[in-house]
């Protein structure tokens, strides 16, 4: 009897192990929409400021008839395209998906209520571990998603300043020549 009490303590550490585990995934899930939603807000931001300066810089630029001319609406609608791409994976990652809980409890008691408590308990940790492990894919596929949409946000950027940058140095050319 005794070495029956050790595995039902045994096992209800694991239960309780693969729970904390099971609920550390749905938090990790809280915290990535939250990643999600902030760097959606930047890209907005980027975006806004993109489609708010493209009209009196590309007037700017249409009065100078540079020989950049070429390069620098490239590198503009470079910056656009990758933050757009940027925006898509951000909001694919925030994409509704279906994750998989350990069960209704109702159901879960009314299947195992039969069984003796230490099948219960070894049922249960089986639940949880088939749940922690389907949520693991969507997690791992949302990360996936976001990592892409900060790469395309950091090119974006860096696309956008350097568009700047060769305006700017366009701009004191032509004002010293």
């Amino acid at each position: 009897m005794e070495n029956s009490d050790n595995y039902l303590k045994t096992d209800k550490l694991i239960l309780e192990y693969t729970k904390e585990a099971f609920n550390e995934g749905l938090n990790y899930i809280t915290r990535h929409n939250s990643k999600s939603n902030q760097i959606i807000l930047v890209l907005g931001i980027l975006l806004g400021f993109l489609i708010g300066a493209s009209n009196s810089i590309m007037n700017v630029l249409l009065e100078e008839s540079c020989t950049s001319f070429i390069i620098l609406i490239g590198v503009f609608i470079l910056s656009i395209i990758l933050v757009f791409v940027s925006f898509f994976f951000a909001l694919r990652s925030l994409d509704m998906r279906s994750y998989l809980y350990p069960g209704d409890p109702k159901e879960i008691y009314e299947k195992l209520r039969e069984e003796k408590e230490p099948k219960v308990v070894e049922s249960f940790i089986h639940y949880y571990i088939e749940a922690f492990e389907e949520n693991q894919k969507t997690i791992d596929q949302r990360s996936k998603d976001l990592r892409w949409s900060i790469k395309f946000l950091k090119l974006g950027s860096i696309s956008f300043f350097f568009f700047i940058l060769c305006f700017l140095v366009s701009k004191i050319y032509f004002y010293f020549q």
